[in-house]
Parts: structure tokens; sequence; C-alpha cells
């Protein structure tokens, strides 16, 4: 099962300050309020196998997904990013991750890109070798997931539902960003939390841009 990002963070607050939600009459629906800040342009294919050759090719192909760029809007690598996406930038105790939980998930995606071929890997076994950790890690916060590109450049962890033309939303006094999926002029409906490096810690979230959804 994947983990949540919820219970594993430490002190995410992607929403600002508390909100209590309104349950109008009759009930059914969930009026919050918050921030849309941005939709997702594509999605990879969803991250549900577990063999060596198939962590590294889907690893890849997310890669390739989220396109040639090579700094984020952050002015970061985008190697880099794209590496602490994938651990949703915590370490196996589930606490923020460090200098060296960031070395050490860099170190094995460089790791799977100097293998040629994901064939190599049944022959080969420094892949896991290499850091174990690193590798259970991938697979528990990956699992049932993917990879999201969004239009403003922004990359992260989406639940595998998640389609092009969903919505990212900050709800305020909420602690990770939700997918959401627009019915109408005035309705939406909840999809799951995700992780967006930029907008997860609440660098995104913009009050005078705060609206009202009816969540159905």
């Amino acid at each position: 099962m994947p983990v949540g990002y919820a219970e594993q963070h430490p002190s995410w607050t992607a929403g600002p300050s508390t909100h209590m939600p309104q349950l109008p009459e009759p009930l059914g629906t969930l009026i919050v309020s918050g921030y849309i800040t941005d939709d997702i342009l594509r999605v990879g294919e969803p991250f549900t196998l577990e063999s060596m050759s198939d962590i590294i090719a889907r690893i890849m192909a997310w890669r390739a997904l989220t396109g040639s760029q090579t700094q984020y809007s952050s002015s970061e690598a985008f190697d880099e990013v794209f590496c602490h996406t994938l651990i949703i930038d915590t370490n196996d105790d589930g606490q923020k991750s460090t200098v060296e939980d960031r070395a050490r998930t860099e170190a094995l995606i460089q790791h799977m890109k100097d293998i040629e071929s994901p064939e190599l890997t049944r022959t080969s076994l420094p892949l896991y070798l290499h850091d174990k950790t690193a590798i259970d890690m991938l697979n528990r916060v990956c699992f049932g997931r993917t990879i999201a590109l969004t239009r403003k450049g922004y990359i992260g962890l989406a639940p595998m539902v998640a389609k092009s033309g969903d919505l990212i939303c900050l709800l305020k006094g909420g602690p990770v960003p939700l997918v959401l999926r627009r019915l109408n002029d005035l309705q939406w409906t909840l999809g799951r939390h995700c992780y967006v490096d930029g907008i997860t810690s609440g660098e995104a979230f913009q009050e005078s841009q705060r609206v009202e959804m009816d969540l159905v």
C-alpha cells in the first residue's frame, strides 16, 4: 500500500492558516476555501510494477515525459527536483529529507541512467545492491501514483487516476495540495492529495485569489 503524504510529512503547510469547511443542507456537498494554483498538462503511466527492469523503465519514462529542461522554477537543477519528487522530499522515517537522503536518491537515479537497457538488470545486480533503502522508498512512495507535469512547469506525484486538465488546488488550512476535477462552473469532484515541488510547503498560496468551492 502506498504511504500517505499527510501521515508522512513532518510540517507541510500547503494551505496556510486554518479554515473550517461548511456542510450545507441538504448534505452531499462540502464548501471549502482554496486557491487553484495550476492545472495538469500531462501525466505518465502509473507506477504499479515492482521488478527491477520495470522500475528503471518507468522512472526513465517519467523523466522523459517531463521534458528536456535543465532548470526548475526554483532555480534548482531539474534532475535534482525530479529525484526529490520521487521520494516526496522525505526520508525513510517520514521526516524531511536531508542532504544525504537527496544525494542517495540522485545517485540511484543516475545509476539507472547509466544502465543502457533495463534488460541488463537481470544479469547485473548492482542496482538493488546500490541502495536497497532508496529502492524500497521509491516502491512505497510511487506505487499507485504517477508523475504529473503542470502547465506552469511544476512536477509532482499525483494519484494514478489523475489526468490532463485536472486542477491542483491548495485548500486553506490543508497540509498538502489536492487534485480536483471541475464538473461545472460551481462544482468540483475531490481527488486525492498530491506532492508538487514548489507548492507543497505553501510557497504558491495566494490569499487574494482564494475562492469558495463546492465539492461533490
